[in-house]
Formats: structure tokens, C-alpha cells, sequence
């Protein structure tokens, strides 16, 4: 009888702790070391904090974020440099991301797509820098010109008017 009673107490136990998750926050673990600002514009994002929150394996949803947060660092960072290359010829200086303190595979691969573009902007090839920005699976593609304005123009369009491709 003993055994029965606890067997009953165990199991919702065992099922409740296996499906909770952490709530996704700017202050979230996966965001330590990253721009407060874009922690903060990943976890506004329509659709971002349902979809972290409804993910169970908790690697993948750490790496979604956390790459989201950087795509917009790095690619906002990008756009910037081209369109000070357009104006005066020159490209802009586009430093290296900060190492968050949970690194996953999100940030490296952002990381990984900006050191290209710190070296093409070296070499002031405009052309491979440009193509760095758009494109089927480019950042350029989703993140917005101006932060936190979800449905607003993204950098592909926005590059596309500035090299006027």
C-alpha cells in the first residue's frame, strides 16, 4: 500500500519538473555577456518567446536565441560599415562580437559569418561583403533596419536600395 501511495506522488512530480522550462527574459542565462538591447529586441520578437518556450531541448532553444541576438549586433554592425563604404568609398570598422558567457553553437556560427566580413572588409571587397548580407539564409533576409520594428524594412531591402541591386 505503502509503495502505491508514493508511486502516484512521484510520478506528477517526475512529469511536472520534466516539462517546465525557464521563462525567456533579457536577464535569461543564454543572454549573459550578450547587448542588453538585443537580448531585450529577441525576446520582443513575435513568435521568439513562444517558440523558445514551447521547445524541449533546452540546447536548441539557447542556441535560437542566443544566434538571433547576435544576427542583430552583427548584422545591424555590417550594414552600417556598407552603407559608410557607399558614402565615402572607405569601409567602416566592424570589430569582433563579445564572447557571451554560455557560448552555443548560435553564436559561434554568427561569430564565424562576422569574422568573414571583418576580413572582406579588409581586402575592401565590397562585392563579397555585400553578398554577406543577402540571400537565402543571410540575416539580411529577417532583421530589421531599425530595432524593434518587426514588420519595418529589413537590411536586404535596404541594401538593395543602397547598392541599388
Amino acid at each position: 500500500m505503502g509503495k502505491g501511495k508514493w508511486g502516484l506522488l512521484v510520478v506528477p512530480l517526475v512529469l511536472t519538473a520534466c516539462s517546465m522550462h525557464s521563462e525567456l527574459s533579457a536577464d535569461s542565462e543564454v543572454f549573459k555577456g550578450v547587448d542588453k538591447s538585443a537580448a531585450e529586441e529577441v525576446v520582443n520578437e513575435p513568435g521568439v518567446k513562444q517558440q523558445y518556450e514551447s521547445n524541449s531541448d533546452e540546447k536548441i532553444r539557447n542556441q535560437i536565441v542566443q544566434a538571433r541576438a547576435y544576427d542583430y549586433q552583427s548584422c545591424r554592425a555590417a550594414y552600417d560599415v556598407l552603407k559608410k563604404w557607399v558614402e565615402t568609398g572607405e569601409p567602416g570598422t566592424l570589430t569582433s562580437l563579445t564572447k557571451p558567457e554560455m557560448v552555443t553553437e548560435g553564436f559561434t556560427a554568427i561569430n564565424e559569418e562576422n569574422k568573414k566580413r571583418i576580413e572582406l572588409a579588409a581586402a575592401k571587397d565590397m562585392e563579397g561583403f555585400t553578398s554577406s548580407l543577402v540571400g537565402e539564409m543571410k540575416c539580411g533576409r529577417e532583421i530589421p533596419v531599425t530595432p524593434g520594428d518587426y514588420s519595418g524594412e529589413k537590411i536586404e531591402a535596404a541594401v538593395a536600395k543602397l547598392t541599388k541591386r
